[in-house]
């Protein structure tokens, strides 16, 4: 404090501008109290200083004001808990401490039937009791946390010392009945474990591998506890070299981007083009993988975005306004930084959104996360048109496409292989899809059309846009240019 009272002295005798300081008495009765200290010096018509104007304002209850705004944006409204954002950067500050600790992530089992036959109210009842026991049971937890929904996370410091304890405890306390008015309840949870430095240095990683290690319990019938390092097996030490490998890759700039065209029969020339990673030596099969579960999957992203962006700008000035699609990934959704980064380039490259279509696979809608909803309407809103990849290999895909405005339903390769291996069974299949597309005024995209006879099947369904090798394979921006 006194060197900064030097200072602001010191600016006042060589400057002319005011200079303000804030800062904290002790009154005579004991009380603290902030006072706003403005002042500038005083020159006569020769520009000697003559004296020092000096203006003292009491703002405790401001100060007050603003810390309580600051507090309860860290706090879960609900429950009382730090919320998400709190939580993140415990994680950061924790590993700029290099201490070792584990994160915990809790789900409460079957929680939706609580709100589905009783209604929201009882649900948040419940959320909060649980909350309250958390902080009464397991004292000696260092933070405890909820994500969001029936998600809690939980960090124990020094884990070998004490973690057995820990999970027996909070293993116990879910076998309790909990008690909300009229009604009792007999909850389970399933928990992820994962731990640094032991999984990782990391913060995107280690919450990552605690969600693997949740998603394990939750699918398995007998386990309500999995520690990532259980998992860890399925992660090769190939994958670990791959990993290596890929990181130095992005950070040296050696991926590159391919264009698969998207050919209109009707029009009889290309329509449209897919964005695709392409990394020298490994095909995209071995390190899209890699890059999801250890998150590299969203600086590749990045990557893809801003080349797509440049190259289209490029394009639109030479008057080639075909549209370019681009996969984005359900981790990709999760980063709070994926909408910041697409407005940023689209400001920096000067793009119009609906240049722009966003290739979305079914697993990003069976996430059902808020965030995740919120970040897809955003991007709508922006003008992005949206296409469901890989359509009919998931378990829900009629509901998505009540759910969201997508324009654009891509019919996965496995359909079109099975119509020359078992035409009778799968071509009244792909006849159902082809109307469900053109009764909701979608557009469609085969993919995987690879032989004369696929083609003519498809053609003879309707299908206008085929992407496949029958027409054209992926091509580097090189061959790109020259079809062009």
């Amino acid at each position: 404090h006194q060197k900064r009272w030097s200072e602001h002295l010191e600016h006042i005798e060589t400057d002319k501008q005011h200079e303000e300081l804030e800062f904290k008495i002790i009154k005579r009765d004991g009380s603290e109290a902030w006072i706003s200290h403005r002042c500038s010096a005083l020159f006569d018509e020769n520009n000697q200083k003559i004296g020092i104007k000096s203006v003292n304002l009491e703002i405790t209850q401001k100060k007050i004001d603003d810390m309580n705004i600051l507090r309860l944006s860290k706090i879960d409204t609900l429950t009382s808990l730090p919320n998400r954002e709190s939580t993140l950067e415990k994680i950061d500050e924790l590993l700029s401490q290099k201490v070792p600790f584990s994160l915990i992530q809790i789900d409460i089992n079957r929680f939706k039937k609580i709100n589905d036959t009783l209604g929201h109210h009882y649900g948040d009842i419940v959320l909060r009791e649980i909350a309250e026991k958390l902080q009464k049971r397991l004292g000696f937890v260092d933070f405890i946390g909820r994500l969001g929904g029936d998600e809690f996370l939980l960090i124990v410091k020094n884990p070998a010392e004490n973690i057995d304890l820990f999970l027996s405890r909070l293993l116990k306390m879910f076998e309790e009945e909990f008690s909300v008015g009229e009604y009792t309840f007999y909850l389970s949870a399933s928990m992820g474990v994962a731990s640094f430095p032991e999984n990782s240095d990391n913060k995107e990683s280690l919450l990552a591998y605690t969600d693997a290690a949740l998603q394990q319990a939750k699918s398995a019938s007998s386990e309500n506890i999995v520690f990532y390092k259980e998992i860890q097996k399925k992660y090769s030490y190939e994958d670990f070299l791959l990993e290596k490998e890929l990181r130095m890759a992005i950070n040296e700039g050696s991926l590159s981007i391919a264009l698969q065209p998207k050919f209109s029969i009707s029009k009889g020339s290309i329509d449209s083009f897919e964005a695709l990673v392409r990394w020298n030596g490994h095909s995209p099969a071995e390190f899209i993988p890699v890059a999801e579960e250890t998150g590299l999957i969203k600086k590749i992203t990045k990557y893809v975005i801003d080349t797509v962006f440049k190259l289209s700008k490029e394009w639109h000035k030479r008057g080639l306004k075909y549209k370019i699609s681009i996969n984005i990934s359900v981790i990709d959704f999760m980063s709070d930084s994926l909408i910041d980064y697409i407005d940023k380039k689209s400001l920096e490259h000067g793009v119009d959104p609906s240049w722009f279509e966003l290739e979305l696979t079914e697993s990003i809608f069976m996430e059902s996360c808020k965030k995740i909803d919120q970040s897809i309407n955003t991007l709508i809103n922006r003008g992005f048109t949206i296409a469901l990849d890989d359509f009919g290999t998931g378990y829900s895909s009629l509901s998505y496409i009540t759910k969201f405005p997508i324009t654009t339903l891509k019919i996965d390769k496995l359909f079109v292989d099975n119509l020359t291996i078992d035409y009778d069974k799968n071509y009244p299949l792909m006849r159902s899809i082809v109307a469900i597309a053109s009764n909701m005024n979608m557009d469609m995209v085969v993919e995987g059309v690879e032989t004369k006879e696929q083609l003519e099947i498809v053609s003879g369904l309707g299908c206008d846009i085929i992407q496949g090798y029958y027409f054209y394979k992926p091509l580097s921006l090189e061959e790109v240019a020259k079809i062009l």
